[in-house]
């Protein structure tokens, strides 16, 4: 059962793939910077119903929870309460937290796309020099949820590789892959974070995991797209 109609939820449904014993819960509120409750009640109360079912739960969250930056936004504090709440009700799941997916998405909230829409329109954006995201494909989540969740139960999975880009290497990248100089105005500020990702590459045992750490991929996964 998958439930949610947005990027994550549609890349798994339009796989030949039997998702009958668990629920695939990508149903979430898609905007990080989101403050209205009421779409949070929407999340939280449709995961409540989902309890009924009486089947293992596959959650996505995010990797902003390790940012200090915005560990008290309210998007960070929402993802928590589901955390709890997924960790104290569901007999059986997997919590992945997910970086910033690249994908095709008409969500314009994403910082891809945010990036892309204000560099086609010569929108000027407010860039902190020492901020750091990961980045991740959305095959690559597909691809490694479906090695993975077999193989684990009743944990949180910090889904990424082992390279983390400063933010004005993400908006320079797309300058370049989209020909176009954006407007953008940089400050001295920000903070690096790491994920530890240690879960991930022990479950993934003897299985290659080429992404890792590819220098590249930033740059590869933004041309595929964009």
């Amino acid at each position: 059962m998958i439930i949610g109609s947005g990027m994550i939820a549609s890349s798994f449904s339009k796989l030949n793939y039997d998702f009958s014993d668990c629920i695939l819960f990508a149903s979430g509120v898609s905007n990080s910077k989101c403050k209205d409750p009421a779409e949070f009640e929407r999340e939280y109360s449709l995961l409540k119903s989902t309890l009924k079912f009486n089947k293992r739960l596959i959650y996505f969250s995010t990797s902003s929870v390790f940012d200090p930056s915005l560990e008290s936004s309210f998007y960070v504090r929402h993802k928590l309460r589901i955390e709890s709440f997924i960790n104290q009700n569901f007999k059986d799941y997997v919590i992945y937290r997910l970086p910033n997916i690249i994908g095709k998405t008409n969500n314009k909230n994403t910082l891809i796309n945010y990036f892309s829409e204000a560099i086609h329109t010569g929108l000027l954006v407010k860039i902190f020099n020492n901020s750091t995201r990961y980045i991740l494909d959305i095959d690559d989540v597909v691809k490694y949820v479906l090695l993975t969740k077999k193989k684990a139960s009743n944990c949180i999975i910090n889904l990424n590789f082992n390279i983390n880009y400063t933010v004005p290497e993400i908006w320079k990248e797309l300058e370049f892959v989209l020909t176009k100089k954006g407007k953008a105005m940089i400050y001295d500020q920000g903070v690096e974070y790491k994920v530890d990702n240690s879960l991930f590459i022990s479950i993934m045992g003897q299985i290659e995991v080429p992404e890792l750490n590819d220098v590249n991929y930033l740059s590869k996964t933004i041309q595929k797209y964009f």
